[in-house]
């Protein structure tokens, strides 16, 4: 397949697309003891500030206490170990991204991690921060607010007789946690300038160990399939042929392999290879996500005896359903971390599964032509494959050159070339090459260019691929054996949304107006495609 590239002047044309992702929030250095000392809120004025659907839920000492005891709730100052951004994946086949945009988890010392509520423009702010590069999830922190119940000691009381307020932490089961009021205030280095989070690091080749945990309620509700059929479904321990790991190693050509293996001898508490199974004394329908992720994470830790996500890379949590306002969602992962959560059968789907692991790599959505947040159906970080025996796509030109270029990983070291083309601003230069798709990456043998990304000089920029249907993407759900451009932000480097921009048949163009800021257009050519000749 050859592609031709130009720019050439142009009277009039379309604006050249791009998005201004950072509205109006701004990255705050972290505040000094001094400072917030200075900037101190007056907490009991400062709760009428919470929206009533972020009100945090409090236990209440047993009725004995009560008796004895007076308690007044007041509000605290703490910083998150770090923030964990998480991205679901919404019912079958739904491409509507509308309401699905990212939340965000505060991640306590102990391992509990519970929602972060703010007003809408802070929540926007949030997401604006993440996706332009400033907010890394599983690494930033931030100060949020807590509401703490203190404890008044009464008379007859043996332990404290001081009569003074005393927090009852011990007391408390939060559901979140809430921002301060004004500007998100993201913190990315500790005082000498280390890196905060410095424990899990995602791993982008090699062979990467994942635990399946298979939940049951005290209702005993789990999900369908005894522990050998799931570690079939996710593994292939049983022959199934296509499977999220096989499709790893099709998709980075052997650079990348989920695996069952572990550096610790867990094998006598494992139920199948690569699944525990686990109680927890709660009910999915009675108890919101944050408890039975705890609830969850505490039984495996009990029954493995180690601290998570400890060997594993990945975790996969299967319950057997979601109930309540807002489950919507098929699955969620965190961004840049371990877990991934799976409700009823979609487990079994390889391209959900598929999909999650990339968010867990730190990959975004990738949207269509039409804008919504993940129609893109040519690879796997936008609606994915739904079925299953569905799972031979991969990533799309974009995540691709994330990748290679922005994480050395899979296709950096060739033998197929990432290709950056900056083609100036004085117009009549042009680029002619040939391509061949990222699913016949093996069988290149003169340094064919796999993805093409057109520089524009600033963080958005476009990227052009052979979307190739064969071994590894054969199952590809749209544009097959077509060129395919997309343009994604942070230079292509890390975690942004993609968008599919036009797909091309052979004798087809597409036209960037404006290139640049200039009067020239890009005019991108599909001169031949031909799928008879190997590469």
């Amino acid at each position: 397949m050859i592609v031709r590239l130009s720019s050439v002047l142009a009277a009039t044309g379309l604006g050249l697309l791009s998005s201004s992702i950072l509205v109006g929030a701004r990255q705050l250095q972290r505040s000094t003891a001094s400072d917030r000392q200075n900037n101190k809120l007056d907490e009991d004025d400062l709760s009428s500030t919470i929206p009533s659907n972020s009100r945090l839920f409090i236990h209440r000492r047993k009725k004995a206490q009560q008796n004895k005891q007076q308690s007044r709730r007041k509000l605290q100052s703490s910083q998150c170990k770090s923030i964990i951004a998480i991205d679901s994946i919404s019912e079958a086949m739904s491409d509507d991204g509308e309401g699905n945009d990212e939340d965000f988890l505060c991640e306590l010392v102990h391992g509990v991690t519970l929602p972060i509520q703010g007003t809408e423009e802070q929540m926007g702010q949030m997401r604006a921060l993440l996706h332009d590069g400033t907010l890394i999830s599983n690494e930033s922190t931030l100060e949020v607010l807590q509401e703490v119940e203190m404890i008044d000691s009464m008379a007859g009381d043996d332990d404290d007789d001081s009569g003074e307020l005393q927090p009852a932490l011990s007391s408390l089961m939060q559901s979140s946690v809430f921002l301060p009021p004004g500007d998100v205030n993201i913190i990315n280095h500790s005082s000498d300038g280390r890196n905060l989070n410095a424990g899990y690091k995602v791993q982008l080749e090699g062979k990467s160990p994942v635990l399946v945990v298979k939940i049951t309620d005290k209702n005993n509700l789990s999900v369908d399939g005894d522990a050998a059929y799931i570690s079939d479904k996710v593994f292939g321990t049983s022959g199934d042929k296509i499977n999220p790991a096989q499709s790893f190693k099709d998709c980075s050509f052997g650079k990348f392999e989920l695996t069952y293996e572990y550096s610790v001898d867990i094998e006598d508490k494992l139920s199948a290879p690569g699944v525990v199974e686990v109680n927890i004394p709660i009910s999915f329908q009675s108890s919101s996500q944050s408890e039975i992720r705890a609830a969850t994470q505490q039984a495996v830790e009990e029954k493995l005896g180690l601290d998570l996500p400890g060997p594993f890379q990945h975790v996969l949590f299967l319950a057997e359903d979601c109930y309540g306002d807002d489950c919507g969602w098929a699955a969620y992962a965190y961004i840049n971390g371990w877990l991934q959560y799976y409700k009823r059968d979609n487990y079994l789907k390889p391209g959900v599964v598929l999909h999650e692991t990339g968010h867990n790599l730190g990959f975004a959505h990738s949207g269509g032509t039409d804008g919504k947040v993940y129609s893109d159906h040519t690879g796997l970080m936008g609606n994915p494959l739904w079925g299953d025996d569905m799972g031979k796509m991969c990533f799309n030109p974009a995540k691709n050159y994330q990748l290679a270029i922005g994480n050395n990983a899979w296709y950096n070291d060739g033998p197929g070339e990432i290709l950056t083309w900056d083609s100036g601003e004085d117009g009549g230069t042009v680029l002619e090459t040939k391509m061949v798709g990222i699913a016949e990456f093996d069988k290149i043998t003169d340094n064919n260019p796999v993805v093409i990304k057109l520089e524009t000089g600033e963080n958005l920029d476009y990227y052009v691929g052979f979307n190739r249907a064969t071994g590894p993407t054969s199952q590809n759900r749209l544009a097959s054996n077509l060129v395919t451009i997309y343009e994604t932000g942070n230079n292509g480097l890390s975690y942004s949304n993609s968008f599919l921009n036009a797909y091309l048949a052979e004798g087809e163009s597409h036209t960037i107006s404006k290139w640049r800021g200039t009067e020239l257009d890009l005019i991108i050519t599909v001169l031949e495609i031909n799928i008879d000749v190997v590469p």
